[in-house]
């Protein structure tokens, strides 16, 4: 199971990043089955303030591995990138880095 305070970091990170927007980690809004598969593979989050929606997948990999996730986050500007890439999802891996989806 991903660590609970990177969880919270990433939420931390995105509300920060995103002042007046509504964050969820969309892990909660599912059911048990797709839990499973969401939790194997990434953590996914989106970010809504009417009209504007981001959304942003984490890999297990790269919460599990970087010791400090709110730096890396920073470190590699994804409030900037989700902002420039304003529609399209985006995923954060350990190998890639971002990938524009």
């Amino acid at each position: 199971m991903i660590d609970q305070n990177k969880v919270e970091a990433v939420t931390e990170y995105l509300r920060n990043e995103f002042h007046g927007f509504e964050v969820s980690d969309v892990y909660h809004e599912l059911g048990d089955r797709d839990k499973v598969f969401i939790e194997r593979n990434f953590r996914k989050f989106q970010i809504f303030s009417y009209p504007k929606t981001y959304v942003v997948k984490l890999e297990r990999l790269f919460l599990e591995d970087i010791p400090d996730v709110r730096k890396a986050l920073d470190e590699i500007e994804l409030g900037r990138i989700m902002r420039v890439n304003e529609g399209r999802q985006i995923l954060v891996t350990k190998g890639k880095g971002i990938v524009v989806l």
